[in-house]
């Protein structure tokens, strides 16, 4: 088995609201020849923000509301589609490894981190 590379895009806004980032499975142009083994979720896609092929289906996100909230409580809203579970954090590492760590879980083929050259 092949492990495919993955790759955190992240938009960081100082003067907004928000920071957000989705962790992407590197994968490889269409092929006909293996048309029948796509899924919705598998099926390759050309990313402009990264330069590369990937999955059509991210593999998780995190959604950090910290400017948003005056409260104490958990912040960083995390969710990892790979393996449909989610997950509040005080900090974007801890929700970043968070769905790193539920994607290996579920999708032993992916290699978590290769950055191909793209901001983390």
């Amino acid at each position: 088995m092949t492990q495919k590379p993955t790759v955190w895009t992240e938009f960081f806004t100082p003067a907004a609201t928000t920071d957000r980032g989705w962790l992407k499975a590197i994968t490889g142009p269409w092929d006909d020849s293996r048309s029948y083994q796509y899924t919705h979720e598998t099926m390759p896609v050309w990313d402009e923000e990264i330069g590369a092929w990937r999955e059509q289906s991210t593999l998780g996100c995190y959604l950090d509301y910290g400017p948003l909230r005056q409260s104490r409580v958990k912040q960083v809203h995390a969710v990892c589609y790979a393996a449909h579970s989610v997950g509040y954090f005080d900090t974007v590492p801890e929700a970043k490894e968070f769905i790193e760590r539920e994607a290996m879980r579920v999708r032993p083929d992916v290699s978590i981190q290769m950055q191909l050259g793209v901001q983390a």
